[in-house]
C-alpha cells in the first residue's frame, strides 16, 4: 500500500546557524585559502556530469561547504540537519577529493528529503533492523552514484589524453542501480565497505546502550550539533522507500526499474541487520543480538533515567572511510 504521509523537504536548513557561528572562529587567512581550495575542487568537478549536477542541487539549496582540517578517519562527511558538506583536507586537492564530493552531497539531497534517519526511542523507526536497513540503503546509494562520479571523471580524463573511454557508456539508470545493488552483495572478497560501516555503527550503538564496552575507531569532526530525530523512510513501505532512488533533477528514479522481488527479498529483509551487519568482526554476531534486544527493551519497555526516557540517538555523521 501506498504511504499517505505527506512529506515537505525542508525550506532551509534549521541547525545551520551552528555552522556560521564556528567560521565566525576562524582566521581571514583560512577562509580566503579555503575559498581557494574549494573553487579549485568545483572547478575539477566539472568533468562529471553528476557531480555538477549535484552543485547546481547544493546552490539552489543553500548548501554550505568547507574543509575539515582536524578530520581522523574519514575523507569527508555530511552533518544531518545542517546542509553542511565537509571535506578532509587531506583530500581536497585530490580526485578522492571529487568522489567524497559526490558521495556527501548525495546525502546532503537524501537528509533534505527526508529519507535518512536519525535514531531515537521517541522514533517510530527506533528499533535495531529498521535503522540499520536505513543507513545500509543510504549509504549504498551515496557509494553509487560516487562511484559513477569517479567513472565519469576517469573518462574526462581519458578523452583529454585522446583515448577511448575505458567502456560503453551505459544508461546512467543502469550504473546507479548495479553500484547500489553491488553494496549489498557479501560475495565480493573485496566488499569491505558494508563491515567498516556496521562494524562502527554497532560498536557506537552498543557503547551508548550499555552492551559494548570495547574500542572503537577514533573519529574526529571539527563541526558537531546535537542532532534532531527523524524516522527516515518507511522499510515496510515499498513506494517511500523508492523515493530513495530519485535523481536531483527530479525526473527520473533509477530504484523504480529493479526487479520487484530484490528490495523486499534482499535488502528489506529483516534478517539484513542481523546477519549481513553481523559479519563486521569476530564477536559482531553477540554484539548484534544484545543491540537488537537493547532496541527491543528501548521500544517496549524503555529505561529511565532520573524519571526521564534514556536516548538513543544517532551520533554517527555519515563519514566516508
Amino acid at each position: 500500500m501506498a504511504s499517505k504521509r505527506k512529506h515537505k523537504p525542508q525550506v532551509r536548513w534549521a541547525h545551520q546557524a551552528a555552522f556560521t557561528k564556528m567560521r565566525r572562529k576562524w582566521s581571514r587567512k583560512r577562509k580566503i585559502e579555503d575559498k581557494k581550495a574549494l573553487r579549485k575542487l568545483f572547478n575539477k568537478a566539472a568533468a562529471s556530469p553528476l557531480i555538477a549536477a549535484e552543485l547546481k542541487w547544493a546552490k539552489e539549496h543553500g548548501i554550505k561547504f568547507f574543509i575539515d582540517r582536524t578530520a581522523v578517519n574519514c575523507g569527508g562527511y555530511y552533518t544531518t540537519g545542517t546542509g553542511v558538506v565537509a571535506i578532509g583536507a587531506k583530500y581536497v586537492g585530490s580526485d578522492f577529493g571529487l568522489e567524497v564530493l559526490a558521495h556527501e552531497l548525495r546525502h546532503a539531497w537524501q537528509d533534505y528529503h527526508g529519507l535518512i534517519a536519525w535514531d531515537s526511542e521517541k522514533s517510530k523507526n527506533a528499533d535495531f533492523t529498521a535503522f540499520f536497513i536505513n543507513d545500509a540503503m543510504i549509504e549504498a546509494d551515496a557509494t553509487a552514484h560516487q562511484n559513477l562520479a569517479k567513472s565519469q571523471i576517469r573518462d574526462a580524463w581519458l578523452k583529454k589524453r585522446g583515448s577511448p573511454a575505458s567502456r560503453n557508456r551505459e544508461d546512467e539508470n543502469v550504473t546507479l542501480r548495479k553500484g547500489f545493488l553491488s553494496w549489498f552483495d557479501v560475495s565480493w572478497p573485496s566488499q569491505l565497505l558494508p563491515r567498516i560501516y556496521g562494524d562502527d555503527m554497532s560498536k557506537r550503538y552498543g557503547a551508548m546502550l550499555g552492551v559494548y564496552d570495547g574500542k572503537q575507531k577514533p573519529r574526529r569532526f571539527e563541526f558537531k550539533i546535537d542532532e534532531p530525530n527523524s524516522p527516515g523512510f518507511n522499510i515496510h513501505d515499498k513506494q517511500d522507500v523508492l523515493r530513495l532512488g530519485r535523481h536531483f533533477s527530479g525526473a527520473g528514479n533509477y530504484l523504480a526499474g529493479m526487479k520487484s522481488d530484490i528490495l523486499q527479498r534482499r535488502i528489506l529483509n529483516p534478517s539484513l541487520a542481523r546477519s549481513f551487519w553481523g559479519a563486521a568482526n569476530d564477536n559482531q554476531k553477540k554484539l548484534t543480538s544484545a543491540l537488537h534486544c537493547a532496541f527491543l527493551k528501548a521500544t517496549y519497555a524503555p529505561e529511565r533515567v532520573n524519571g526521564k526516557l534514556k536516548a538513543t540517538r544517532n551520533v554517527t555523521r555519515h563519514p566516508w572511510p
